[in-house]
């Protein structure tokens, strides 16, 4: 095709990319976890590895990858959560009381363990936004006139859609992105619609793949 691919890649895919390539190494020796524990963890965000894989092979030439801020920032929290999901489990807290806060104090990190996961998200950041994927600004009102148009629409036609997935989903209207990436099933069972409405494909990593595979790397 002659014509260049837009995709708009959601937080999630980038927070399993990240933990899958950078920080389970770490966490599986911190934590003393075992080989069974980690091939569990790795086998189940392999779609989102894969994809972000394909990605970095890609040329521009054929597509443009890119992601908002907004979305990494969220990074670091998603990073956090799947963290303190090992502690609470490695601590044996039962599932029931992980949304409470009383429990969540109980995993707080000390800074040795910050610093270490800062450093190992950056170096990611240095793999992903080397020339492949484009950070972008989010579009906001003051980017064009019709913003709330777009948004207003999504948020009340779609009301599952959380603020932050509006604004993502906005944004790639307006970057006339043709594919969002992501593993938000609220977003995946919107997709049909999205694409009816607004020509946008919401797709699983697993089938972005699939789709890649129509264009030959370069």
């Amino acid at each position: 095709m002659s014509d260049i691919q837009k995709w708009l890649i959601d937080t999630n895919v980038l927070v399993h990319w990240l933990m899958t390539n950078k920080v389970m190494e770490f966490a599986a020796q911190e934590f003393h976890l075992g080989q069974e524990f980690t091939d569990v963890y790795r086998n189940r965000y392999k779609d989102s590895f894969d994809f972000i894989e394909k990605v970095l092979q890609l040329s521009k030439n054929d597509h443009e990858f890119f992601t908002a801020d907004l979305s990494l920032n969220e990074v670091f929290s998603g990073i956090r959560d799947e963290i303190r999901s090992i502690i609470m489990f490695i601590k044996g807290i039962p599932i029931s009381r992980w949304a409470y806060k009383r429990e969540t104090k109980e995993v707080s990190f000390a800074e040795e363990l910050s610093r270490k996961l800062y450093e190992l998200t950056a170096e990611g950041f240095d793999t992903l936004f080397d020339k492949k994927i484009e950070i972008i600004p989010v579009t906001t009102p003051s980017d064009t006139r019709n913003y709330f148009d777009f948004y207003s629409s999504l948020v009340f036609l779609y009301p599952m859609l959380r603020t932050q997935d509006a604004i993502l989903v906005t944004t790639a209207l307006f970057q006339k992105a043709s594919y969002f990436v992501t593993k938000d099933e609220d977003l995946i069972d919107l997709g049909k619609e999205l694409k009816e409405t607004y020509a946008l494909e919401v797709l699983r990593p697993r089938k972005a793949i699939q789709l890649m595979r129509e264009y030959p790397s370069q």
